[in-house]
């Protein structure tokens, strides 16, 4: 749509088409954090909610190790579950969701694993995970059971992430 309506005000296209190329994407919105060990470590902390998060983990190209869980917003987690595309291969729930997702995951017998934080999550991701995945935080929830918001749990993510030794 961008690249139409730039056209039409006779924008180059090759100009348009090397800022979308350069363009980083948004802090906290499945943006690539790091690689370790031949895994790939995303941050989509924005995805407070199941839509959101759904779409998160089918966008990624190969089997995710999803990293789920904070302050439930009184959705169906159920159906969440049963809605994640099969690419997710194993799920590690944290926070004060933990225990919902943890009983909708094993009603739906997906592989999961439980963490007491956003820490421990990414620790037991990082065993989990095997080169050509994706650890992806899109948790599926609000941050607010230990964060002040999904800024500083994507902040925490990355420096977690980037502390892992490669």
């Amino acid at each position: 749509a961008a690249l139409a309506i730039g056209t039409s005000i006779d924008l180059p296209l090759s100009a348009m088409i090397a800022a979308i190329r350069s363009f980083p994407g948004l802090e906290h919105r499945h943006q690539f954090v790091a690689e370790r060990d031949g895994v790939r470590y995303v941050d989509d902390s924005k995805a407070t909610n199941c839509a959101a998060a759904l779409a998160s983990a089918a966008a990624v190209a190969g089997p995710v190790v999803l990293l789920a869980g904070g302050l439930g917003k009184g959705e169906d987690y159920d159906a969440f579950v049963a809605a994640l595309s099969d690419n997710v291969v194993h799920v590690v729930v944290y926070g004060a969701l933990s225990e919902t997702l943890q009983r909708a995951l094993h009603n739906h017998a997906r592989a999961h694993t439980s963490a007491e934080s956003l820490e421990s999550a990414v620790q037991s991701a990082r065993l989990i995970a095997s080169p050509g995945n994706t650890v992806l935080l899109a948790p599926a929830a609000a941050s607010q059971d230990a964060y002040a918001n999904f800024i500083e749990r994507g902040r925490h993510f990355r420096a977690v992430v980037e502390a892992l030794t490669p």
